[in-house]
């Protein structure tokens, strides 16, 4: 049996940490206003999806890429996209039973009393930002559909970007290959 790669779905956490932080600095700061309807959460999260989507999935693409080489102790298999994202599951579900507990155990009248329970809320929300018009958090409670997006978008993320570089598929430099120019002879003089 294979043992588990900690320190490469550390990578796919940190990922994910640096893009909801990103996120949420977007989201308050520069659209705020756009953040208060419900539309306007929607829109953005799929947005934000988007682009947590293709840093996932480069994250992964990276680490194969990584993995292929023969000095590596890691060896690629087709499927470790998949186990790459169950540090960042495990990570998530942490923090959403800490906000469970922050809502079910630190309220009063429905409201947050202590400063580690406002803290845990806010932790929980920054981590979630990107998902945060599909989850919809108010006062502990959030849409099931929310939480789908939230669980499953990390694992497809991952493991496309993993297969992707398994059987050879570099979807980035498809995309350059679009928008760059390549200099023909006249313009290298």
């Amino acid at each position: 049996m294979k043992k588990f790669p900690f320190v490469q779905s550390f990578k796919l956490v940190s990922t994910h940490a640096v893009l909801s932080v990103f996120a949420f600095l977007i989201g308050t700061l520069a659209i705020g206003q756009v953040m208060s309807s419900n539309v306007g959460r929607v829109i953005f999260s799929v947005i934000a999806s988007v682009i947590y989507f293709i840093g996932i999935y480069s994250t992964a693409y990276e680490i194969y890429t990584n993995d292929k080489k023969s000095y590596t102790k890691e060896t690629p298999y087709k499927l470790k996209g998949l186990v790459l994202a169950v540090g960042l599951f495990v990570v998530s579900l942490l923090l959403y039973l800490l906000y469970l507990v922050t809502w079910k155990f630190m309220t009063i009248n429905g409201m947050l009393f202590s400063p580690t329970g406002w803290i845990n809320n806010l932790i929980f929300i920054v981590w979630t930002y990107p998902f945060n018009g599909f989850l919809n958090p108010s006062f502990g409670v959030m849409t099931w559909y929310g939480y789908l997006i939230a669980a499953v978008l990390p694992f497809v993320a991952s493991f496309c970007g993993y297969f992707a570089g398994c059987v050879g598929f570099d979807l980035q430099g498809k995309l350059l290959s679009i928008v760059y120019e390549k200099k023909t002879e006249g313009d290298k003089k």
